[in-house]
């Protein structure tokens, strides 16, 4: 599922760390590169930000749309 895919490839930034803002499509490219299975379309996109939101990561909105800090991991 979205959430265990979002976990393998990210985490939430401890409290001292900086960690990197997201929009979802940033993540959605970064989740690709993993899982090319995943579609590309609006509604993945959505489907990423909401299950951000349910993980409890912090997020902002900005001039490019809702943004998500979170921290890479690297696979």
């Amino acid at each position: 599922d979205l959430e265990t895919m979002i976990s393998y490839c990210f985490r939430m930034p401890a409290e001292e760390e900086e960690g990197k803002w997201m929009v979802s499509s940033e993540v959605f490219d970064v989740l690709h590169l993993q899982y090319p299975m995943l579609v590309g379309n609006m509604s993945t996109k959505v489907k990423i930000g909401q299950t951000l939101k349910f993980m409890g990561c912090k997020s902002k909105h900005t001039k490019h749309g809702q943004a998500y800090q979170l921290l890479a991991l690297s696979a």
